[in-house]
């Protein structure tokens, strides 16, 4: 889990990183 925000740097990690984020809030 902690590599995703490593990845940051990624256009594409980001916006995973958004979905991944909203999934986890519902």
């Amino acid at each position: 889990m902690s590599s995703r925000i490593l990845v940051v740097d990624d256009e594409t990690s980001v916006t995973d990183l958004i979905g991944y984020n909203l999934r986890k809030a519902h």
